[in-house]
C-alpha cells in the first residue's frame, strides 16, 4: 500500500496526534503508535524430494509498543525449478495462499523461494523470503518391460525397456532374463542379445510362449521385476482358448462343477484338442487334476471337496501350436449360506356334490356321493438360491395321492354316504414338504367336500 493511501485511511484525530507510519513506538502521552507490520516468512529449510513443507509465517506482526491490528498473509513463489508445476495451488488450506502455516509438496528437487507479505488495516509490509532447499531422494526405479507381442521361429524379437523410469531421474541399469520358454526350445537367459541394454533381443527356436523379465537400477537400488510375453507360431494363427464365464455354485448343486471350453476356437478353422488344469484351490483342499473326469474334453466335470474359490485354466491345440491360456474361477458357495426353501402348497379347494334317495314309506335310501378327484398344486414353492426341490404329498389313509413325489398330483377322496337333504361335510388336510440338498419346509392345503342326499 503507498503513503497516500495509509495517510488517507489513518483516522483525522489521530493524524493531529503526529503518528508516525512505519516506525514506532509510543507516544509522549503514552498512546499506542501506529507501526507499518512487518512480515517473517521463517527461517530457510532443507528437506528431500517428497517430503511435505511446512511455511511458517507466525512471527510477523509489528514492533513492541505499537499497536497491533489483525493481519491478513500472502504467500506467493518467487522462483520454483525449471519444470515444476507448483504454483499458487499448490498450497494447502483450501488452496488458498492466505493461512499463516500453508504447505506444499516440492515436485523436483532445486531451489524454491517463497515471499510473504503481511497486511492490516492500513499498510501492506515489505515481502519477506524463505528459501526451501530440495534435495533428491533415493526413490526405487520401476520396471518397464514393454507390450506383449507376437513372434515368428528364427525371426529376431526386440525388446523394449524404454518405458522403465527412475522418479527421482538417476540414470538406469538394464538386467533381462528369460524367465520362461516352451519345452521344444533349448533358449535361456543367455541367449538374450545384449540382455544389459534397454532393447535386447532373443530368436525364438520353436513355437510357443517365452516369457522375458526386466530389472532395472538407479546405482542404489533396483525395481521390482516387470514381464512381456512373445508369443512365437511360424505362420499358423494362433488358437484361442475360452474357459467360459465365472460363477457361483449353490450348496446343492452336487460336488462337481461342469466347466465348458466350447467357445474357443481357431481362426483357421482347424479342430481343437483340449487341456484343463486347476490352477488354484480353497485352503485345505486336496482336489487336483486327478478330480477332473477328463481333462482333455471341452465340457469337463470337477469334484471338489471343499467350499471357496476354484480356479480352472484351459488351453487349446490346433495341430500346430497352443493357444495362450485363459482361466476361469468358480465359487462353491458353504453351505452354511444356504437358504431354507418355501413350501406353497396351493389353496383350498371345496366341491359340492350330490347323489340320488328314494323313498319307501317315508324311508329315504340313498345313495352314496361318488369319490371326487383333486389336482393340488405345489409348484409355486420356491427356493432363494435356486436350489432344485424335492416334493413330498402326504394326507390320511382314506386319500389316494396319484403322484406324491412331484410338484402336481391328482389326490381322489373316498365316496361318502349320503343323507336324504342333509348335507354332509368331509375335510381332508393334505401336507406338502418340499427340500432342497439339506433343508425343507411345509405348508397344508385344505380339500372340503360336502355331500348331500336329493329325492
Amino acid at each position: 500500500m503507498d503513503l497516500t493511501r495509509a495517510l488517507t485511511a489513518i483516522p483525522a484525530a489521530a493524524a493531529g496526534l503526529g503518528l508516525a507510519l512505519g516506525v514506532g513506538c509510543d507516544s509522549k502521552d503514552g498512546a499506542l503508535e501506529y507501526c507499518t507490520p512487518v512480515a517473517d516468512a521463517g527461517n530457510d529449510q532443507s528437506t528431500a524430494l517428497g517430503s511435505d513443507v511446512l511455511l511458517d509465517g507466525s512471527a510477523s506482526g509489528v514492533a513492541a509498543g505499537c499497536e497491533e491490528y489483525e493481519l491478513t498473509y500472502d504467500w506467493a513463489y518467487e522462483s520454483v525449478p525449471a519444470g515444476s508445476a507448483v504454483d499458487i495451488g499448490a498450497l494447502s488450506d483450501n488452496n488458498s495462499p492466505t493461512a499463516v502455516t500453508p504447505q506444499f509438496l516440492p515436485d523436483l528437487p532445486g531451489a524454491y523461494v517463497v515471499g510473504l507479505s503481511v497486511c492490516d488495516d492500513l499498510e501492506c509490509s515489505a515481502p519477506d523470503v524463505v528459501v526451501i532447499s530440495v534435495a533428491a531422494g533415493d526413490s526405487a526405479p520401476v520396471a518397464d518391460a514393454g507390450p506383449d507381442q507376437p513372434g515368428e521361429v528364427a525371426v529376431r524379437v526386440t525388446l523394449d525397456g524404454s518405458g522403465s523410469y527412475d522418479p527421482d531421474g538417476d540414470e538406469l541399469s538394464y538386467s533381462w532374463s528369460l524367465t520362461d520358454a516352451p519345452d521344444c526350445s533349448s533358449l535361456s537367459s543367455a541367449s538374450l542379445y545384449d540382455a544389459a541394454s534397454v532393447a535386447p533381443s532373443l530368436v525364438p527356436d520353436c513355437e510357443g510362449t517365452y516369457q522375458v523379465g526386466l530389472v532395472v537400477s538407479d546405482g542404489d537400488q533396483w525395481s521390482n521385476p516387470d514381464y512381456a510375453a512373445v508369443t512365437v507360431s511360424s505362420g499358423n494363427a494362433l488358437p484361442v482358448a475360452d474357459a467360459g464365464a465365472s460363477s457361483v455354485i449353490a450348496p446343492c448343486e452336487g460336488r462337481s462343477v461342469q466347466l465348458d471350453g466350447t467357445r474357443s476356437y481357431d481362426p483357421e478353422g482347424a479342430a481343437l484338442s483340449y487341456l484343463w488344469t486347476l490352477v488354484a484351490q480353497p485352503a485345505g483342499s486336496v482336489a487336483s487334476d486327478a478330480d477332473f473326469d477328463d481333462a482333455t474334453l471341452a465340457r469337463p466335470t470337477f469334484s471338489w471337496d471343499l467350499s471357496g474359490d476354484y480356479t480352472f485354466q484351459l488351453q487349446v491345440f490346433d495341430g500346430e501350436a497352443w493357444s495362450a491360456p485363459d482361466i476361469v474361477t468358480m465359487t462353491v458357495a458353504d453351505t452354511s449360506e444356504n437358504r431354507r426353501p418355501t413350501a406353497n402348497a396351493g389353496e383350498a379347494q371345496t366341491v359340492e356334490v350330490e347323489a340320488a334317495c328314494t323313498s319307501d314309506a317315508y324311508v329315504f335310501t340313498c345313495d352314496d356321493c361318488e369319490a371326487q378327484q383333486f389336482v393340488v398344486d405345489g409348484s409355486a414353492s420356491m427356493d432363494e438360491d435356486g436350489d432344485e426341490l424335492s416334493y413330498s404329498w402326504v394326507a390320511g389313509n382314506e386319500i389316494e395321492i396319484l403322484s406324491p413325489a412331484t410338484a402336481v398330483s391328482g389326490v381322489i377322496t373316498p365316496a361318502i354316504a349320503a343323507e336324504n337333504d342333509t348335507p354332509k361335510t368331509a375335510v381332508y388336510n393334505l401336507q406338502l414338504t418340499v427340500a432342497d440338498c439339506e433343508l425343507e419346509d411345509v405348508d397344508t392345503v385344505q380339500l372340503t367336500v360336502v355331500c348331500t342326499g336329493s329325492d
